[in-house]
Order: structure tokens, then sequence, then C-alpha cells
């Protein structure tokens, strides 16, 4: 499998349970998530070797195909009719499928079939991918040592419950610290916070 950059994300429920969410930046999916008590969490820390977590979510097969490779650009719910058994449910998600999303590029998530339906309607999700390429944005940190810096989460409220993982990055050799907070997701942050570093260095350097 190509080498990706993993995201991890660290939380409390508001049951206050911590939870641990490993994504893959480049292809926007979510790898896998657990919870797991305070208690354990603590015992994690402390480097035991074993500790009782509940696993949430894990990635399919199928996504796991595109990590690295592909990401989502987009994903919707569709919703058509469900007074019919499960045979002919799955008939017809397909014939919706292929008549509505499958032309324009879209793929199929998931068929719903199984899941608890509201009303008499049911829901499938599809997504649309894009191709990851290496572009040049993606090299032009090449000149700066990974091991030379020190990079921390910081979280922050943006109101109405929802938060911003903020990026802060020091440079060990120079001592350089920049940080950014203004985006959602901690990956963007990072992205801004490394332009932000090697403008710093480059400014140094011909100074």
């Amino acid at each position: 499998m190509k080498t990706t950059k993993a995201s991890v994300t660290i939380g409390r429920s508001s049951k206050g349970s911590i939870f641990i969410r490993v994504g893959d930046c480049s292809s926007r999916l979510s790898i896998i998530e657990v919870e797991m008590t305070p208690e354990n969490f603590t015992e994690c820390l402390m480097g035991l070797s074993f500790v009782d977590a509940r696993i949430k979510s894990l990635i399919s097969h199928g996504d796991l195909l595109h990590v690295g490779k592909r990401r989502v650009v987009e994903m919707v719910k569709c919703d058509r009719a469900a007074n019919l058994d499960r045979k002919d449910q799955l008939t017809i998600v397909e014939q919706h499928f292929n008549t509505h999303y499958h032309p324009s590029g879209w793929e199929m998530h998931s068929d719903g079939i199984g899941t608890k339906q509201h009303g008499t309607q049911h829901t499938y999700m599809v997504r649309k991918y894009e191709a990851i390429e290496e572009s040049p944005k993606a090299q032009e940190f090449d000149e700066i040592d990974p091991n030379d810096l020190v990079i921390s989460a910081v979280t922050s409220s943006v109101g109405f419950g929802s938060h911003n993982v903020g990026i802060q990055i020091t440079h060990i050799p120079t001592g350089i610290e920049v940080s950014s907070a203004s985006e959602r997701h901690s990956h963007a942050n990072q992205l801004k916070a490394m332009k932000k570093l090697l403008a710093e260095l480059q400014r140094t350097a011909q100074s």
C-alpha cells in the first residue's frame, strides 16, 4: 500500500468517554474510531500493553483500497420508495442508482438494505471520488526535515458545539513557531502552518 499521512483526533464524547479517530489525510476517509473510559485512556498513556476499548467504526475493505489513491469529493443520501421486501428493495436500489447516479460518475457506498428506515422512504448512499496525484504543493516541503519538527494539536471552540483542530509547529533548529487554526480540519491547518514555516525559513535564510 502507498505510504500516506494519517490524522489522529482525540476527544471526549457527551457521555464522558474518550474517543480516538484515525483517518487518512489524502483520501479523507475514516480508518478506525475507538471509544474507551477515561481510566483506560490514562492506562494507555502510561504505556500499558492492553486496555479495553470499543470499536465504533472500521473502514470497509472497499474503502481501504482507496486510501492514498482516491479522495471523496462529495457524498449524498438518496431516497426512494421502500414498501417492498428485501429482494425487491435491492433491485429497486440498483435500478435507481443506475438511472440517476452511475452515468454521472457516482459509486454506491451503501445500499441501505438492512438499516432502520424512517417513514416510507428508504435511503442509500453514493460517493464521488477524484484521483490523488502528487502535486507540486505536496513536494514543496521536501527541504524541511520532519525530524526537526514538533507538531502539536490545539482544539478550539467555534460555537454551536463545533471545534476546530488547530496545529502548532515548532522548528527545533531555529526555534521558529508557527500555527494555524482557521480551518476546521487538522490536515488543512497543518498545510497552512507548514507554508508559514517555509516562508519564515526562507526569510531567515535570506537575511
